[in-house]
């Protein structure tokens, strides 16, 4: 599926974004019983996204409820808040690349954005 160049021009700029905001995120020095809440719709990674809709709802919304449920089924994370150092026990120390490409091959940033050095190589 092709993308206009409008949309392929915001995409970057949101990857970068998220990028700049993973930097700022692992600078923080987080204590491990910083609390985290854990949802399964929109949250503040998806607020510049172009695919969020007037800020309730995204176009993707479908591919995006697959990636969560994955998610929630391999690492038995469920809605509700967490310690940090919970989900890194759950998620971060024991994803692997296999687990990762599986859960992430159909996202349409899977080629374009970093995600993989951030989670998997961590």
């Amino acid at each position: 599926m092709g993308y206009s160049e409008e949309f392929n021009a915001g995409m970057k700029k949101v990857i970068i974004e998220i990028g700049a905001y993973n930097k700022i995120f692992n600078d923080k020095k987080i204590n491990d019983n910083t609390k985290v809440k854990v949802i399964f719709s929109l949250d503040s990674i998806c607020e510049k996204c172009p695919n969020n809709e007037n800020k309730n709802k995204c176009v993707t919304e479908e591919k995006v409820k697959e990636l969560d449920l994955k998610v929630s089924n391999y690492f038995n994370i469920k809605e509700e808040i967490y310690c940090y150092n919970e989900l890194e026990d759950m998620v971060f120390n024991t994803i692997t690349e296999g687990i990762f490409g599986n859960i992430c091959k159909n996202c349409s940033w899977y080629q374009s954005a970093d995600c993989k050095s951030f989670i998997v190589e961590k």
